[in-house]
Formats: C-alpha cells, structure tokens, sequence
C-alpha cells in the first residue's frame, strides 16, 4: 500500500474556511458595535477587531499559498497556530 500523503489542496481549502470564518466572526462583530442599537456587556475595541481581521486576511492568503503548492502544509498551519495565539493573547490583554 502506499503511504497516506495529505493533499495540499484540501488542507489549503481548510485553511481558508478558518481564516474566513474568523473574518466574518470579527467582521460581523466590528458591524455589531458601530451601525446597529445592540447593548454588548463586554466590548472589544476597534483597533483589536480590524487587527483580527487583518490577520484572517493573512490567514487566507497562507491558506491561498498552501492550495497552490507554495508552502509546505505544516508550516500553514504553524502559521495559522501562530496567528490565533496572538489574537488570543490581544483579546485577554484588552479586556482585563
């Protein structure tokens, strides 16, 4: 039998599905607070929101370069990894 080799390309298209949903989430969240009435109890500012979302479109664009072949798989997903971490870490520090 042969060995189980990942296919960048589903991997790419999970890495991009992530990266989108974490725009949207942000996305939608930035919506949220600025055009509707909605009372949030706990705000993220907006400086954090529209750096997530820079980072999700980093995010894709890794993801866009791990479906084509250019990066190797595990380093998207270090990359990816990295990047949550860090939005992580802003979201705790921004909010205590």
């Amino acid at each position: 039998m042969e060995k189980n080799k990942s296919n960048p390309r589903i991997n790419g298209i999970i890495q991009i599905v992530i990266s989108v949903g974490f725009i949207y989430f942000h996305g939608d969240l930035l919506y949220g607070y600025n055009f509707t009435s909605t009372l949030y109890l706990v705000m993220i500012p907006n400086w954090i929101l529209i750096f997530n979302i820079a980072i999700g479109i980093v995010g894709l664009l890794i993801g866009l370069k791990t479906f084509k072949g250019k990066l190797k798989i595990w380093k998207g997903y270090v990359w990816i990894l990295t990047f949550l971490i860090l939005e992580i870490a802003l979201g705790y520090l921004s909010t205590s």
